[in-house]
This record gives C-alpha cells, sequence and structure tokens, in this order.
C-alpha cells in the first residue's frame, strides 16, 4: 500500500482540516486503498430518512442516489445492514452477497450503469446519535473487488476516517 498507516492516518485526518473536508477525506481514503471514489451518506437514526449525499472520484449523482434510495424496488443491501447494525463496522461486497447476487441485483445494477462502479468497501462510521454516517469506496468492475490487503487496511484506517468525519457535522 502507498504509505505506512500512520502516514495514512494523518494524511486522513489533514484532508478532514481542508476546506470541503468531506470531499478531501473520500479522496485521500480512495487513494489508499486503489479505490476510485466513494459516497458519504447520513441518514436519520430514527426514521432513516437520507440527510446527505456527497461523492468524490464519481460522477455526481447526489440527486440521482437520493431517488434511488426512494424507490421501494430498490433494495442496497449493505447501506439497510449498515444503517441497522448499532455498531460502528466495515463490510465488502462478499461480506452480503455472492457475485451471482450481485449480478441480479437492481441496485449494483444501476450503480454500474449510472455511475460506473460495481464492489465497494464500506463502513458505518459512528455508533450513536441522531445521525448514522455511512462511507462507500467503490471499485469499478475492470478493477475488480476490493483485495484482502485492500480491505484491511480500510478497516485499520476506518476509526482515523471515523474522527476526520466527526469534524464535519
Amino acid at each position: 500500500m502507498r504509505d505506512l498507516l500512520a502516514d495514512a492516518a494523518a494524511a486522513i485526518q489533514e484532508a478532514g482540516w481542508r476546506e470541503h473536508g468531506i470531499t478531501n477525506i473520500i479522496r485521500a481514503v480512495a487513494g489508499q486503498i486503489g479505490a476510485v471514489g466513494g459516497v458519504a451518506l447520513d441518514f436519520a437514526s430514527e426514521d432513516r430518512e437520507l440527510l446527505r449525499v456527497v461523492t468524490d472520484g464519481l460522477p455526481s449523482v447526489e440527486t440521482e442516489f437520493a431517488e434511488e434510495m426512494l424507490d421501494p424496488t430498490i433494495v442496497q443491501p449493505h447501506i439497510t445492514y449498515s444503517i441497522t447494525r448499532a455498531d460502528a463496522h466495515t463490510i465488502c461486497d462478499y461480506d452480503l452477497m455472492s457475485e451471482r447476487e450481485i449480478s441480479k441485483s437492481p441496485f449494483y445494477d444501476w450503480l454500474q450503469r449510472a455511475v460506473g462502479v460495481k464492489y465497494f468497501v464500506g463502513s458505518r462510521l459512528n455508533s450513536g446519535g441522531p445521525v448514522v454516517k455511512l462511507l462507500g469506496m467503490h471499485y469499478e468492475a475492470k478493477q475488480g473487488h476490493a483485495s484482502g490487503q485492500q480491505i484491511k487496511r480500510y478497516k485499520m484506517l476506518r476509526p482515523h476516517i471515523a474522527n476526520a468525519f466527526g469534524s464535519h457535522n
């Protein structure tokens, strides 16, 4: 991977201090784990209303993503899983679905058509409070699924990412 873990954590923290901190954090994390970009999502804890969508390195799809979130026929298994869990955690595609299930999923189909990405590594960044904060880092189909080393690095960086996001409420 690019940097020593301490240097990577410092780079992510520094990105959070800059103007437009969330996009800088996403960019810094993507660089550390080889993702093309990512999306940060905030949901209300009580009613799961989507409060904020911020992307970087992906086409500007905030409006489309918000509309997809409201479509009851589209199920985003990783988002649903993360919202319903109370603790901070990290997951990837294959933690919840097989490649066959991914290929048949309307959400993954939309994600590839509209955004140009297929695979992800993501986290619920916080364990409580009025807002659930999620971060998904995405890979193009040609990159393939995140490697074990990329997933491990993301998991090790998650507390630092959460800390950097904490200053952007």
